[in-house]
């Protein structure tokens, strides 16, 4: 069973502030701050607003792991939550249209990797390849404490390679083959013959 309190605690940690930083400032070396999002908008798959030059905005969404299951050779280390409340039916994060999340950065603890994926893209890449990955890969049920009693989730665990390359063959030309330009120099040969 999870606590939530507990893993807000987790959460907010200065290591994990840190971290987040650092992840962060090495792939947008043009941010100017960090800002911690309202409980209210936590709520809305937001964990931190990002500043950036002329005002612009993006919201985060921060996955914090404690263990990462990949230094012990289990590669499947990215939880994906399918669904958020096993009573009510309400999509897990990763499905849910709703968030207002630009980006989630998963982040282990113990081992300080991070990764950092487009939400949008995430979401369009999970939903192509559910039915695969459940066939696959591991479900997960936890149970969650809170203050109002306790609620139910289910998650899927991917490894980061499922991911990315979800995401690759949804938004790359190596994705649709029929789209992709061919080089110069077979366009070329074909022309001399």
């Amino acid at each position: 069973m999870f606590d939530f309190d507990e893993q807000m605690a987790v959460s907010e940690q200065p290591k994990v502030r840190a971290l987040i930083e650092r992840a962060l400032r090495r792939r947008f070396p043009d941010l100017l701050a960090i800002h911690k999002a309202h409980d209210e908008n936590d709520k809305r798959g937001i964990d931190y607003f990002l500043e950036f030059k002329n005002g612009r905005m993006e919201a985060l969404d921060v996955k914090v792991r404690t263990k990462d299951f990949a230094r012990h050779g289990d590669a499947c280390n990215v939880a994906l939550e399918t669904i958020a409340n096993s009573a009510t039916g309400k999509p897990g994060w990763t499905f849910d249209g709703d968030k207002l999340t630009d980006w989630v950065l998963f982040l282990w603890l113990d081992t300080e990797r991070d990764d950092l994926v487009h939400f949008r893209q995430l979401r369009a890449a999970a939903s192509a390849n559910v039915t695969a990955w459940l066939a696959a890969r591991r479900v997960a049920k936890q149970t969650t404490k809170t203050a109002r009693g306790s609620y139910s989730a289910e998650s899927l665990f991917v490894s980061p390679r499922d991911m990315w390359s979800g995401i690759y063959r949804l938004f790359s030309y190596a994705g649709n083959p029929a789209d992709t330009p061919r080089s110069p120099s077979n366009a070329a040969g074909r022309d001399r013959t």
